[in-house]
């Protein structure tokens, strides 16, 4: 008898994913909704995908846009495949997509980190990969307004040695991106 019951739980259980996917497929295939999607699709122009990468390559390679990330962590492996989902989208459609790699997020005028942790020689040190806020803000600016741009992708890393191990040079020579964030003062 409990051998029934279980059947009759999982029966009932994939009969709801079924009955889900075909509410999903009903709601797609009406006109309207696939109007709307194609034309949302013509009116964007650029997508700027925020992703996520270590400025330091553990094994001390130059960190460029070919260069994926190295970790196998599952927030590692989600920004991983979602930076992938944007080369294949861009490859697939034509879609203008920038990636932006931002290490550790900051806020440089308040002293703060993302975790809100106080920064500085009483907290939290500044290390190579920081990236002001304020500064990471102008980037996105800076990357939807780029025309000339089908797809890349730039680390985005307010620290002056930080151009030695990532693209962070190209981020302000082809985005013109100034950083401006004063990390110096939390060293």
């Amino acid at each position: 008898m409990p051998n029934c019951a279980k059947y009759h739980k999982l029966h009932k259980a994939k009969k709801a994913v079924v009955h889900r996917r075909k509410a999903v497929r009903r709601v797609l295939r009406r006109k309207p909704i696939r109007r709307t999607i194609r034309r949302i699709g013509r009116k964007i122009k650029r997508v700027v995908h925020v992703g996520s990468c270590q400025t330091v390559h553990p094994k001390g390679i130059f960190f460029s846009s070919e260069v994926r990330r190295p970790d196998g962590a599952l927030y590692a492996i989600c920004k991983r495949l979602q930076e992938e989902m944007c080369r294949q989208f861009h490859e697939a459609h034509g879609q203008r997509i920038i990636v932006l790699r931002p290490d550790y997020i900051v806020d440089s005028k308040l002293g703060i980190g993302w975790a809100k942790e106080k920064l500085g020689p009483d907290g939290n040190r500044c290390r190579i990969g920081w990236v002001c806020r304020h500064d990471f803000a102008e980037a996105c600016r800076l990357a939807l307004e780029q025309d000339h741009i089908a797809f890349d992708i730039f680390h985005i890393v307010g620290t002056p040695e930080a151009e030695k191990t990532c693209n962070v040079a190209r981020s302000r020579e082809v985005l013109g991106l100034v950083y401006k964030g004063n990390l110096e003062k939390y060293r």
